[in-house]
């Protein structure tokens, strides 16, 4: 006898499933995003949906698989066996019966208050109480470098960029005024006797993270164009080339007008996150990335650790960059992104002191010292004396563990500027933002801008309040998570499909 297969049957039970499989993952995700990230921002999560997840580190990528997919499908497949169970010794209850019935319903009702949940869970909701409300803040703030006069010296000066990822002047000592117990970065804050650190305590201290600036390509489009990076959840994707911020004008922009060669140096994908449309659309900068370092051969095909290389391996390729952009006529703009540093827990290299219990002050200490010989060696060269050097973090740490106990408002972001052309009028008990970044560094070069002021960035060298001290910190940030018709029409301008 030829039994006929139910196919009705068979599509209620695979959704139900699936439905309950979704629901299960999504609390599961958000536990995953609590317990390994230091803080949560919905506009980066949405930020990320439009962008190509290649290029994210295997660790990440595992920890999530383990953790939240796969944990996912064995809670789903427990409680399937459970439910069976059920079925089969309570089939003949009329009440049991009428609950199988309504399986479908039960499993979209579990899918959505689970994702009603989760989503209250990573903010959710208060992204989309900002991004309907409404604010004038950029369009009445903001300063178009293309409308004011910028001048640079007659000899111009190279530029070294060098973002440091997850970098924070909270790593210095409680002494310092940070929050370890010991100094982490002893070769970096040694610097700023002969450098310049914009702090915001009477001790060595940072510049603080706004809204829309807390994770890597944010934080470089803070630095580079003082603005934050907002992109609305229904706006296009960031593939291919697609206009990267077409309204914005940034430091690159405006040194490639100068006539600057201009490169960005990372050890990892370029792709991710967009980072070559921002460069490349803003400067037209080379990009010498993983990518680029497995095409000429630098690194055997199939070569992948961390990110894509080490940071040692970074420095000695920004050496050969830097002799090389030294030998041509123009002025240069060698930016660099290090990676070791980046969560969870780093990246330890074998050549690193193993001085910390924690395997992350370990990783940070060994950064702090491959950037110190990286700088004595450019003090080393010919080129160093017109060359001003710019040591940044791009944003707060995101390994949770680390500064779990410490509030997130008395955290901000390493900075120093070595070699810089001016002195400051006051370093020390500044209220500045990473936005700040985008003048200050032409200024340190010996750039003279009209009003002090590019972006939402001000001049940290000269005597004008940034935008933070006018305004005050957390009205700056309220301002910059609402929407803003300005700047969705005259600097994100995304067409859409």
């Amino acid at each position: 006898m030829q039994v006929k297969f139910n196919w009705k049957k068979f599509c209620r039970h695979f959704l139900s499933i699936l439905l309950l499989f979704l629901a299960v993952l999504m609390i599961r995700s958000t536990d995953w995003a609590i317990n390994t990230f230091n803080s949560l921002d919905f506009s980066e999560i949405v930020y990320h949906l439009k962008v190509p997840i290649e290029g994210t580190s295997s660790t990440i990528l595992l920890s999530f698989f383990t953790d939240s997919f796969l944990y996912s499908i064995v809670v789903t497949g427990l409680l399937y066996f459970i439910i069976s169970y059920f079925c089969l010794r309570y089939k003949e209850n009329k009440l049991f019966k009428v609950v199988v019935g309504k399986q479908i319903l039960l499993a979209i009702c579990a899918f959505i208050i689970f994702g009603c949940v989760a989503l209250v869970r990573v903010n959710a909701l208060d992204y989309v109480v900002a991004i309907t409300t409404q604010s004038t803040f950029i369009e009445e703030n903001y300063v178009d470098g293309r409308d004011v006069e910028i001048k640079f010296p007659d000899q111009k000066r190279n530029l070294i960029y060098i973002f440091l990822e997850s970098m924070e002047a909270t790593y210095t000592s409680t002494e310092m005024g940070g929050y370890m117990e010991d100094n982490l970065l002893p070769n970096l804050t040694a610097y700023a006797e002969e450098g310049v650190n914009f702090s915001n305590t009477k001790q060595f201290g940072g510049l603080y993270s706004p809204q829309n600036t807390t994770w890597t390509i944010a934080a470089m489009v803070a630095q580079t164009t003082g603005l934050p990076l907002s992109v609305p959840i229904d706006s296009n994707r960031y593939y291919g080339e697609k206009p990267f911020l077409p309204g914005a004008y940034s430091i690159g922009d405006i040194l490639e007008r100068e006539g600057y060669n201009q490169e960005l140096l990372i050890g990892s994908k370029a792709e991710f996150g967009a980072r070559n449309l921002l460069f490349t659309q803003h400067g037209d900068y080379k990009i010498n990335d993983y990518h680029a370092a497995i095409e000429d051969g630098r690194l055997p095909s199939g070569y992948f650790e961390w990110w894509g290389y080490e940071d040692s391996k970074l420095f000695d390729y920004a050496k050969e960059e830097l002799l090389a952009l030294a030998s041509q006529p123009e002025p240069f703009n060698l930016t660099m992104l290090t990676a070791n540093t980046h969560f969870q827990d780093g990246y330890l290299e074998e050549a690193c002191a193993v001085d910390y219990d924690d395997p992350y002050y370990n990783v940070l200490a060994c950064s702090d010292q491959q950037v110190y010989e990286f700088v004595e060696w450019i003090k080393q060269q010919d080129f160093y004396e017109n060359t001003t050097i710019v040591i940044v973090g791009d944003h707060l740490t995101m390994n949770k563990k680390t500064f779990d106990h410490v509030d997130k408002s008395d955290r901000t972001v390493f900075n120093l500027f070595i070699n810089s052309v001016v002195e400051p009028h006051r370093t020390n008990m500044r209220t500045a933002t990473t936005l700040d970044m985008f003048p200050s560094t032409l200024a340190s070069m010996g750039v003279e801008i009209e009003g002090d002021r590019l972006g939402l960035g001000v001049n940290l060298f000269s005597n004008r309040r940034t935008l933070a001290e006018k305004f005050g910190l957390k009205y700056l940030n309220e301002e910059l998570s609402h929407f803003s018709t300005f700047y969705n029409d005259n600097l994100l301008s995304i067409e859409e499909e």
